[in-house]
């Protein structure tokens, strides 16, 4: 287990949960499970399974939903959820496209955003990262609820007071790309009220590495601990690329 996810491991730990986890099918996702498992407090199922990790859990995994098949894995899950027999469901093997189409379907209500928790292992780092597969070109308003949503998320995770940057390719405001700009004139009030420090518009490497900022003379930067991409596209092509790293 890598040690970046130990704050959500620790976020757990003293909380009376029944965790559910969609799509087992990976030795890493088995790990994630040994790892909830061994929480003192915290109970798991599981909805949906391979071959290759049937053989590996621990007995006191309950096994819900023993299907491959990862659109039925997740209406059960969500189901669950609904009925009120799982408190938190994590998404493991199973794209996100499928899962939020069971939470649609549900008719569940509310609004939703894509927060992902990328782990850079090579640089012993973490960011959250917004929106990479649900809003596709969100407006101003759009922009204020994804903020709070990663304040949440990052919170969960220990960090009380996030830094979250908003995304550009540079480090002032660009015309061209006016969204930032009404976010942080017209939307001022909303955001003041979230415990969050907002930064830039800045570019991807100043937000999260300390080098990339040093090398631009921007002391400081390097350590949001959130990233808001203007749209999915941006945000969904950092997070693919996260996933494909050999590290």
């Amino acid at each position: 287990m890598t040690p970046q996810l130990s704050p959500l491991i620790d976020s757990l730990r003293a909380r009376r949960l029944t965790v559910g986890l969609v799509g087992c099918k990976s030795a890493r996702a088995v790990e994630v499970v040994d790892a909830i498992v061994s929480l003192p407090l915290t109970a798991v199922t599981v909805f949906g399974m391979s071959g290759v990790a049937r053989g590996s859990l621990s007995p006191s995994v309950h096994i819900t939903t023993d299907v491959a098949d990862d659109s039925e894995a997740a209406r059960a899950a969500v189901g669950a959820w609904q009925a009120g027999a799982v408190d938190i469901l994590l998404k493991l093997d199973v794209s996100t496209k499928v899962l939020m189409q069971a939470v649609l379907d549900s008719r569940a209500g509310g609004w939703f955003t894509h927060v992902a928790l990328i782990l850079d292992e090579g640089r012993g780092s973490r960011f959250l990262l917004a929106d990479s597969g649900l809003n596709r070109r969100p407006a101003a308003k759009d922009i204020v609820r994804i903020v709070e949503r990663v304040a949440l998320v990052a919170r969960a995770l220990g960090t009380v007071q996030p830094r979250i940057g908003l995304l550009s390719y540079r480090e002032d405001a660009d015309p061209l790309f006016p969204l930032f700009g009404e976010v942080l004139a017209n939307h001022a009030d909303d955001l003041s009220d979230f415990p969050v420090t907002l930064v830039g518009p800045t570019s991807f490497d100043v937000a999260v590495a300390e080098t990339g900022a040093a090398a631009k003379g921007l002391a400081g930067g390097g350590v949001c601990d959130g990233i808001v991409s203007p749209d999915i596209i941006a945000a969904n092509a950092l997070y693919k690329a996260h996933m494909l790293r050999p590290d």
